[in-house]
């Protein structure tokens, strides 16, 4: 009788995937840390965009990151610190893949009112094998960006918009992400490039902003720094660069800009000349409360508070700070962003000795601008509250609010 079950196969038919030639099995590569030599970080912009490392700039379209990369651009092809520093490293070559920019009518009329020099420059627009050309690829072409890198010399590299560049990849998928992204990240290491990739945020609201940008969070994950660009939560002429990400360094302050233009109507950036005490957190929250109602915001609150407490003239800083602290909850953050929002100015006012002999006390004061003020009520006439008999400056309430 035949045998009805299959024949079970001898143990030298079953396929042993894990058996190879000898000589073909791999080996782990081992460096001894004993043996490794110490090196320190190398910054482009210290403690936000390090040499050697890939890096991510996000923000929303049309809001001036590629003009904050040719202004980068510029300084790193002159030598000129950015802001917040007085030195910078000597000048370097730069090496530009633009997908959406114009190289003759948007690219080269900024980089020339930014003030760099073309010469250290190299726009990369294509790749060729033999007569063949072809559009630029991350995922093909990184060995041939190395050489370019090498060649000239190139001290920062930026990819505007990194998605571009990323044909045929999941970006939404953290595995095709990051083996995309490891020969640019290899590459990096070996040049000493700094590699600053441009991305958008999505639409997502309610996220905090390390997951803001398009696609995987792979994307922020193999990035070692990253800066959010956004505009002024208070002011829409102007824009703030804030640190997102830094595993290289610690907190670094976020800095303000306007756009301008020169003669010919090209537009460049304006730094302001302090940092600016906005976080990329902040950025986002004014991101998603944009064209919304703001009346119970922290901003509105304090622009309420400032008017009123400098209704009826100068007050001194200190007591302004302690009001809005301990009566109303306010941090310095937000009370400077609506002392600013309201144009309050501060000055300097020298009262009286606190006692016989001192010298006069020279205290700060916070004052609403003319228009804003107080246009003669009973209290700054000397009226209400005011005893009968008794001279305004008399006044206990009068007197907390306006020092002489």
């Amino acid at each position: 009788m035949p045998d009805a079950l299959p024949r079970r196969k001898a143990e030298a038919d079953i396929p042993r995937p894990d058996r190879v030639e000898k000589g073909e099995r791999p080996e782990a590569v081992v460096k001894r840390l004993s043996e490794v030599e110490e090196e320190e970080i190398r910054w482009l912009w210290p403690g936000r965009l390090a040499f050697g490392k890939f890096n991510i700039l996000d923000g929303d379209p049309g809001e001036g990151k590629s003009l904050f990369t040719v202004d980068l651009a510029a300084r790193v092809t002159t030598g000129r610190p950015l802001p917040g520093f007085t030195s910078a490293p000597p000048p370097a070559s730069v090496v530009f893949l633009a997908a959406e920019d114009g190289i003759a009518d948007t690219i080269k009329p900024r980089f020339t009112a930014a003030g760099g020099d073309p010469d250290l420059v190299h726009v990369m627009t294509g790749t060729r094998v033999g007569k063949k050309d072809g559009h630029p690829s991350l995922t093909r072409d990184v060995e041939a960006l190395g050489d370019l890198v090498r060649g000239v010399g190139a001290g920062l590299v930026i990819v505007d918009p990194l998605t571009a560049y990323l044909p045929g990849v999941d970006t939404h998928k953290d595995g095709d992400v990051r083996t995309a992204l490891a020969p640019l990240v290899t590459m990096a290491g070996e040049t000493g490039a700094c590699i600053l990739s441009v991305r958008h945020l999505s639409k997502a609201e309610a996220r905090a902003a390390l997951y803001r940008g398009g696609g995987s969070i792979a994307f922020i994950g193999i990035a070692r720094g990253a800066l959010l660009l956004a505009r002024h939560p208070d002011d829409r002429t102007r824009r703030v660069v804030a640190l997102s990400k830094a595993n290289l360094a610690g907190e670094a302050a976020s800095w303000a800009f306007s756009i301008s233009t020169d003669e010919r109507r090209r537009p460049f950036i304006s730094w302001e000349t302090r940092p600016s005490e906005l976080t990329a957190e902040d950025l986002v929250k004014g991101m998603d409360e944009r064209g919304k109602p703001r009346v119970d915001s922290a901003a509105s609150e304090a622009e309420v508070f400032l008017r009123r407490a400098l209704a009826h003239g100068p007050r001194p800083s200190r007591e302004v700070e302690e009001e809005a602290r301990e009566a109303h909850g306010i941090s310095g953050r937000t009370l400077e962003r609506a002392r600013q929002a309201l144009k309050v100015a501060a000055s300097v006012e020298v009262l009286p000795p606190a006692r016989k002999g001192a010298p006069p006390r020279r205290v700060w004061t916070l004052a609403l601008p003319a228009g804003e003020r107080c246009q003669g009520c009973d209290e700054c006439s000397g009226k209400g509250e005011t005893e009968p008999g008794t001279p305004p400056s008399a006044n206990p309430r009068r007197r907390e609010r306006r020092p002489s």
